[in-house]
């Protein structure tokens, strides 16, 4: 099995699901967005290298959800 590249540094925005049902600022109006359980089971921890760094954007009203992710990737 050909072995997986790791990184030392992951910039992650994941595509946050939002409560908001209108207005043109609705993510799912501009791209597919994810349940906090389907960005949890992405399989970051397989790219990150024993030693790095991950930079996670979130919006304040994500924060909670943030560190769950952070957790779940490792």
């Amino acid at each position: 099995m050909p072995e997986t590249k790791q990184y030392g540094i992951i910039y992650a925005d994941p595509p946050w699901h939002y409560d908001r049902k209108h207005g043109s600022g609705v993510a799912e109006n501009h791209y597919p967005t994810m349940s906090i359980e389907e960005i949890c089971a992405l399989p970051v921890s397989e790219l990150a290298a024993k030693d790095s760094a991950l930079f996670l954007w979130a919006t304040f009203p994500q924060l909670n959800e943030a560190f769950r992710v952070i957790d779940a990737w490792g």
